[in-house]
Order: structure tokens, then sequence, then C-alpha cells
């Protein structure tokens, strides 16, 4: 049986109060006296610790018993021979166990209370294993999630490098990886390595002694950040220049008259 190992037996069990008035203890004192009533009992303690409520019967046992109970085998025998009898039936032998089938049903609320706490263990574990699972395989969907995006982030990023410089940059570099991770990890945007990109393309493609730079280590390195800023700003005035080319005469004939009135 897999999880906790369930007992068959018990540590106690309940004497009632007019235990003594009970049938069979009476014939039993009837016939061996006090000492009926204190084999009867002891025989009931061993069941109780016993596998099953049942002790093994034969030659060998009766004479262990007889001596832990402080009789003769000749007691024994004949105190078990009372004892079985279909009238008295405080215990029984079959298949060489000798048992109390009223012990044993007076123990049936006692293991099913157990079987029940097992059931409810086994569940409790099950429901732990599953929560422990979930979280794995969300774990590992987001990992997976994670490596996929940056994958993606490497490929965009240095397929656009190699389309500006004409070069033949692979995405899957180590080194080339680690400096993309660096900027992301500082907080930078995708679109900010384009930017960068573009922006030392215009100083440095065609520069003999310059567009050798125009590589991963270079852009992507620590220098990052500054050649962004420098981007940006260089950006600015082309920006308003762009803005004005775009005005048509009327718009700024529009905006001068606005301005003089």
């Amino acid at each position: 049986m897999s999880g906790r190992n369930i007992k068959n037996n018990a540590e106690w069990f309940s004497h009632d109060a007019d235990a003594s008035s009970d049938e069979k203890i009476v014939y039993l004192e009837s016939v061996f006296g006090s000492t009926g009533y204190a084999v009867y009992f002891k025989f009931l303690e061993c069941m109780s610790r016993a596998e099953g409520f049942k002790l093994e019967w034969n030659d060998i046992k009766k004479a262990v018993y007889a001596s832990k109970f402080g009789i003769s085998v000749t007691e024994m025998d004949r105190f078990i021979t009372e004892s079985c009898r279909e009238e008295v039936k405080a215990f029984e032998i079959e298949e060489g166990e000798i048992f109390s089938r009223g012990l044993i049903k007076r123990m049936e609320p006692l293991l099913a209370k157990r079987e029940y706490n097992r059931q409810k263990y086994q569940e409790k574990k099950q429901e732990v294993r599953n929560s422990v699972t979930e979280k794995r395989n969300s774990v590992t969907e987001t990992t997976h999630s994670i490596v996929k995006e940056r994958k993606e982030i490497y490929s965009r990023v240095v397929d656009y490098l190699n389309k500006k410089t004409g070069s033949n940059y692979k995405s899957t570099t180590k080194t080339t990886k680690q400096h993309i991770d660096a900027r992301l990890k500082e907080k930078f945007e995708p679109e900010d390595f384009k930017t960068v990109i573009d922006f030392k393309c215009q100083q440095w493609l065609g520069d003999p002694e310059k567009q050798e730079y125009l590589r991963p280590q270079t852009l992507f390195g620590p220098k990052f950040e500054g050649y962004l800023n420098a981007a940006k700003r260089n950006q600015a005035p082309a920006t308003l220049v762009n803005n004005i080319q775009k005005k048509t005469d009327e718009q700024i004939q529009a905006e001068l008259k606005e301005a003089l009135s």
C-alpha cells in the first residue's frame, strides 16, 4: 500500500464498567474463578496489540501464553476449550489464529477512522504534489517564453545590424548575446538598439578607420548608453527640420500672419 502504513492493532481497548456482568465472563468466572476473569482480559490485551487483533495459536504459543498469564498448560487447555464453546464464544480459533469476534467488531470504528485519515492524508499529499507540479510547469513555461523572446530580440537586432552594414554577424554568438542581455537588464528597449545602429552607421559607415567598429561588441558594449543619448540629441534638430520641410508655403504664411496680428 502506498503512503503511510495503516496499523491494524491498537494501544488500548475500552473496558465497559459492567464487563463483569457479561454472561460469558460470568460463566468463565464460575468455572475458573477470578483466574477466568484475569486470563480473559489478558488475552484481549494481547489481541488488541496484535496485527488484525488475532494471535498466532499453536502448542508453543499456548505454552508461552500460559507462562505469561501465570497458569499451567493444562489450565490453558481447559480455559480455551470452555471459552471457545459454541454457547460461550468468548474466543474463536481459525486457521491457526485465536481471536475475539467482539473485540474485532469493537475496533471497527477505530480502523475506519484510520482509513479515513489515511485517505485525507493521501488527498492532501496529492494536492501538494499537483500544486508543486503546476508551479514547476508555470516556471518552465515562463522560462521558455523568456528564452524564446530573447532569441527573437537577438535575431531582430543582429539582422538589422547586418542589413545596415552588409555584415554577417550571428545572433547565436555567446558574446553578442551577453552584450544584448546586459543592455536589456539595464532596461533598454529593442528599439534602442536600432537607434544606436542607425546613428553609428550614419557616422562610421564608409569611413575605413571607423566602420570596422560597426560590430556588436562595440555598439552594444558599455558605451551603448552614451551612443543612444548622442543619437537622440542628433535626432532632435533633424526632426525639427523635417517638420519645417513638411509645411506648405500657405501654412508658413498663415503662421507668420497670425504671429504679426
